[in-house]
């Protein structure tokens, strides 16, 4: 039976934890409740709902996004109960409560469940779950390279050691400033400061290597028959490549519940914190208050709005690999970005915020594209 084809006579807040779930039962008509706890799994949470004589056709249950994921939910769904997990961010503060405790966390989320106060998130498919914790995979062990990477050159700096100057090379972490260091390191006297740079390097060639094999699995991933299409259709925007792509996908999940273009921005943590009062308007930063993965990828993306919107060889190829209406879409929105960047790097404006406010018009595209593949 579809949940909105049930008749819920009472709501079910659950809060996860560790040890033990709190659930709490409220029934709206009779303003009453009940209290129980169960073992810290879906299976046990099952058993005892069914102890407890809770019909899945009478009940609507609830609890917040955690570490948890949605286990529970895909395990409650399987059983025919219909259930929703709330954004915690968005769960109304009582003003003047000094007590948080799990029994009366559950309690809040079935009264205001019940009273239609909560805002649910959407729940992918765990084949979209999957795609989306492999590429945030990777983003950690990119930060983990970085991180090793900017370690091995300090350590450098601190010795003295300029690839750069004896050189004349520009760049690092490439295959000769490798065996220049390599060579520096076997010259040094010190056991201790040998120990430390091979260990350090071996990190970072053994982090390397699973970023490769990331990237093996992505390609091969896009070019599936669920992501070929969308994938293609955003590869033909620059700045955009199959990780890039494959991670807004993802992120976004089913493009058709943005009935607007603006609510992908809002979705991504781009709106703007304002506090306006009394015929004063004071606007600051962006709000950081949504998916920063999906973030990150608009504004990489949107890097490369202050070059030249001409297409290059690149993304004329992968342009014809597509539609004209969405290669069309990709030259509106290079041209667009190119105009609205440089217009603001005249007026002075630090690049970061001219990549976010054109990750933002980005987004708005990209909204447009999804919705023709879809």
């Amino acid at each position: 039976m579809e949940p909105s084809m049930k008749k819920i006579l009472q709501y079910i807040g659950i809060d996860v934890d560790d040890k033990a779930y709190n659930i709490c039962v409220y029934n709206p008509l009779t303003d009453e409740f009940k209290q129980f706890k169960c073992g810290p799994s879906p299976e046990l949470l099952i058993r005892s709902l069914k102890r407890h004589k809770l019909d899945p056709d009478q009940v609507a249950v609830c609890y917040e996004a955690s570490y948890i994921g949605f286990s529970i939910q895909r395990s409650l769904s399987k059983r025919g109960y219909d259930c929703k997990i709330t954004a915690p961010s968005l769960i109304p503060q009582q003003p003047g409560a000094r007590q948080k405790t799990d029994r009366i966390d559950s309690i809040k989320l079935a009264k205001f469940y019940a009273k239609g106060l909560l805002t649910f998130i959407y729940i992918p498919d765990e084949e979209d779950e999957a795609v989306r914790d492999m590429l945030r995979s990777r983003r950690f062990l990119t930060t983990q390279q970085t991180k090793v990477k900017n370690h091995i050159l300090a350590m450098c700096r601190r010795l003295g050691w300029n690839y750069k100057e004896e050189t004349g090379m520009k760049t690092h972490w490439h295959k000769h400033h490798l065996q220049w260091l390599s060579a520096k390191i076997n010259k040094t006297q010190i056991p201790a400061k040998k120990v430390s740079f091979k260990i350090l390097l071996k990190q970072y060639e053994d982090v390397t290597k699973n970023i490769d094999l990331f990237d093996t699995e992505i390609m091969h991933v896009s070019q599936t028959p669920k992501y070929e299409k969308k994938v293609k259709a955003l590869t033909s925007f620059k700045g955009v490549k199959e990780n890039t792509a494959l991670t807004i996908i993802s992120e976004l999940g089913d493009i058709r519940r943005f009935d607007h273009p603006k609510r992908i921005p809002s979705y991504a943590g781009f709106d703007i914190v304002e506090y306006s009062s009394g015929g004063h308007q004071k606007q600051y930063n962006i709000s950081k208050q949504g998916n920063p993965f999906l973030r990150r990828a608009a504004v990489d993306a949107a890097k490369y709005a202050l070059k030249s919107p001409a297409a290059g060889a690149d993304v004329t190829k992968r342009r014809k690999e597509t539609s004209v209406d969405i290669a069309k879409i990709a030259s509106k929105c290079s041209a667009r970005l190119y105009k609205k960047g440089s217009k603001m790097l005249y007026a002075g404006k630090p690049n970061k915020k001219i990549h976010v406010a054109c990750a933002r018009e980005f987004l708005g595209f990209v909204w447009e594209t999804l919705n023709k593949v879809s």
